[in-house]
């Protein structure tokens, strides 16, 4: 039963911001399959789960109609549902912030809830600063609201019917909602690009050539030939690689088992990924050393590639 309870007020919580109408008949499916499943004497455990993951999300409009929703399906009776509220602060929530923000909702429904007013007003030095909290709470649920409004429909916006609903349901008073459409109107500030930031830039180039000038100094030292690293343009790494594929063209590798005589052909330039240090005979599990490699030439008539394998027929 607690995990139904654990799920269904899960899925009502994440459906919060959904259209009121849809969401409300999607809250009365939930309603009818907790009642189905002879649940219904779990009410207030189904219904406090639910309250609090709407509370433990960000405020926002959408999710203050949700509560009220919940509240209207639960069909509590006047004189329970303030203490119901304070139960689930007083189980459910821990940190300040969740009580000030189960105190802001139920404000907002006009719940009477001595024991969460308390402990929020108790976390705060003064009456004041509460009110702010409250207040800031309103105002960021407001100001997200634009900004998810802009990502759909870029542009600036104004005190339409829409931001003006908001903000009553918000209890934001409307020059304090212009302020804030104002703020969310003005575009984001570039970058500053300092003469420090120029200075590391430069450096870092310089030390990534340097980096790049010792590498190749080691190879050709190692290796003994005139090695030229690709840069860091693709189209002169495409050419290196265009190069030794010229230089290697009608090359191959013959591997032979010294054990076994099992014999392999490789094309040259791939012997590193088919045969590697790795590799083992396949026939008779001898390491890569019992190998014995030759080059070939594909124009060599006495090269010929191994005979296909008889036919299961």
């Amino acid at each position: 039963r607690e995990e139904l309870i654990d799920e269904l007020a899960y899925v009502i919580a994440k459906a919060a911001v959904r259209p009121q109408k849809p969401r409300f008949d999607y809250y009365l499916t939930c309603w009818k399959l907790f009642r189905r499943n002879m649940l219904w004497t779990k009410k207030k455990e189904l219904v406090g789960t639910a309250l609090f993951a709407i509370v433990q999300d960000p405020v926002s409009p959408q999710r203050l109609g949700a509560v009220r929703d919940l509240m209207k399906l639960a069909k509590f009776k006047p004189e329970e549902i303030g203490y119901f509220w304070d139960n689930v602060t007083k189980t459910k929530a821990e940190l300040g912030i969740e009580k000030g923000k189960m105190f802001w909702y139920a404000s907002k429904l006009g719940i009477h809830v001595p024991y969460t007013y308390k402990v929020t007003r108790e976390t705060h030095s003064s009456k004041r600063l509460m009110e702010v909290s409250q207040l800031t709470f309103a105002e960021n649920a407001f100001s997200q609201e634009i900004k998810a409004q802009k990502n759909r429909v870029p542009g600036n916006f104004t005190m339409d019917k829409t931001a003006k609903r908001n903000a009553e349901l918000l209890g934001i008073p409307v020059s304090r909602a212009q302020e804030l459409l104002a703020a969310a109107n003005i575009p984001p500030p570039k970058p500053r690009v300092t003469e420090e930031d120029m200075r590391d830039e430069r450096r870092h180039k310089k030390e990534k050539e340097q980096w790049l000038t010792d590498l190749e100094n080691k190879v050709r030292d190692e290796s003994g030939e005139d090695i030229k690293m690709a840069s860091d343009h693709p189209d002169a790494f495409k050419n290196t690689e265009a190069q030794d594929d010229d230089k290697d063209a009608g090359k191959m590798l013959k591997a032979e088992c010294g054990d076994c005589g099992y014999t392999l052909f490789i094309a040259k330039g791939r012997a590193w990924k088919f045969f590697g240090d790795s590799y083992k005979c396949p026939n008779c599990g001898a390491p890569r050393s019992k190998f014995t490699v030759t080059e070939e030439d594909e124009d060599d008539p006495e090269f010929a590639p191994p005979p296909p394998p008889p036919s299961k027929k």
